[in-house]
């Protein structure tokens, strides 16, 4: 069964520069038909996405997160709206180490080790996507004033190509992201970390 999405809102990063655009894409959905439920995955594909074009961060056996790394110190010092609530998310200094040494990327392995490092080309786009805001409280003294407000998670969503042997893209990934926001003494919004990266069963099929 083919199923012919119009109007599938996609924020899609070029190599050389970012633009939001309206795709039409054919996604091939196999096996999803449910009488009692048409077509399941149509409301969920209707969410904003992030497409990353291109797979800079690679290895078969490990990832060099050291590259990954020093990517995102090029985003220190900015500022992002996430788009839904108009929140402020600033980029601290020690995002780029925690993102890259965390716990949680430590025990990161394959697809998903891979779709953390390639996310942060689309770092400003996934904060500014994010839904599904939800606040807890920090009751860790570490973090009494790097989060003394209490820490926030945002849902937000990326895809990754998948290429043919001729080296041409021929569908993409879609992966959900939780991100980890820490509410500082200083009364900002700082990006800490984005974890529970969870691939999609349904794809993006190139048109």
């Amino acid at each position: 069964m083919l199923i012919v999405l119009f109007s599938c809102e996609i924020v899609s990063l070029a190599p050389d520069h970012r633009v939001k655009c309206w795709h039409m894409w054919l996604l091939l959905l196999w096996q999803i038909y449910d009488q009692a439920n048409r077509y399941p995955y149509i409301r969920r594909l209707r969410n904003k996405i992030v497409l990353i074009q291109d797979v800079i961060f690679k290895g078969k056996r490990s990832l060099e997160w050291a590259d990954v790394e020093a990517y995102l110190k090029q985003f220190v010092g900015e500022v992002y709206t996430v788009e839904k609530t108009a929140d402020l998310v600033y980029i601290g200094k020690d995002l780029p180490d925690e993102y890259t040494h965390s716990n949680y990327t430590m025990i990161l392995k394959g697809a998903n080790a891979k779709a953390k490092a390639n996310a942060v080309q689309g770092l400003p786009e996934i904060i500014e996507i994010a839904t599904h805001k939800a606040h807890k409280d920090n009751w860790k003294e570490k973090h009494s004033k790097d989060a003394k407000y209490g820490w926030y998670k945002y849902m937000s969503r990326f895809a990754l190509p998948v290429f043919d042997s001729s080296g041409e893209i021929e569908r993409y990934n879609i992966f959900q992201v939780v991100m980890i926001v820490r509410h500082a003494e200083d009364g900002k919004m700082y990006l800490y970390d984005m974890m529970d990266i969870k691939k999609e069963t349904s794809n993006l099929f190139q048109s």
